[in-house]
């Protein structure tokens, strides 16, 4: 495995930094590799199912989803590669004998190479099921750069929040982002900093208050408004500012 994965970083280097900056996503296919298969197999990839996650969109959180799979976007195979089962692998690697990739905004961090798992593994022709923790582990990936701003700005504008050690006020951060995209729509950053700036000093309960469920479910407001509103009535104004 060791060998395959250098052989592959050796033939494909070049052409990833050329190409560095549109996240390439690089396909060593053998020597006489069938196109048509090579071709039906990249068609193969164009669905992905997501285990249901409890979100007011969705209150039925059983089953699964099928939405597209930007399977030639280096991003998105960065953030899923390190998650994905041997199985899963196999089945998006197909016939090539491996790939490169690259996140371009995560620098040296960024770089992803895939080969084939070393043992024996039972490949479906079905697209690729993530389950509920791998879509979990998943959105933490995506949203790990604004868990950080929320950190920053709790830092810089909730009372005590700059006194926590860092990496507890990066989880709590986090923990508090989670709670917005759990129990409601709203996903601006914006308004999920709003949100997180609440909740950090009401709880999490504080989105079940009925005065508070008045303004998040008022018909024609917009969600920056509803958080407008929302502030006002519940974070003390000498402690907010903008981010």
């Amino acid at each position: 495995m060791a060998r395959a994965e250098a052989e592959v970083r050796m033939a494909l280097d070049r052409l990833m930094t050329a190409h560095l900056e549109h996240a390439p996503v690089l396909h060593a296919f053998p020597d006489g590799a069938d196109a048509d298969a090579v071709r039906r197999h990249l068609r193969g990839l164009n669905l992905i199912r997501l285990a249901r996650r409890p979100r007011p969109r969705h209150p039925d959180v059983s089953g699964t989803e099928e939405v597209t799979f930007r399977h030639a976007d280096g991003r998105v195979l960065a953030a899923l590669a390190p998650i994905l089962r041997p199985d899963q692998t196999a089945r998006l690697l197909g016939p090539a004998l491996g790939l490169l990739t690259v996140d371009p905004d995560a620098g040296a961090e960024g770089l992803v190479t895939m080969v084939p798992p070393d043992t024996e593994v039972i490949v479906s022709s079905d697209p690729i099921t993530l389950d509920a923790a791998q879509v979990d582990a998943l959105e933490d990936a995506r949203a790990a750069p604004l868990d950080a701003r929320l950190s920053d700005y709790a830092a810089a504008h909730i009372p005590g929040a700059a006194a926590m050690p860092p990496e507890v006020r990066l989880d709590r951060a986090r923990t508090l982002r989670c709670v917005v995209y759990d129990r409601t729509t709203f996903r601006a950053d914006a308004h999920v900093r709003d949100l997180m700036e609440i909740i950090w000093h009401h709880g999490p309960d504080v989105l079940d208050r009925d005065d508070v469920r008045q303004i998040t479910a008022r018909p024609g407001w917009s969600q920056e408004r509803k958080c407008t509103r929302l502030l006002d009535r519940l974070v003390p104004a000498p402690t907010r500012g903008a981010a």
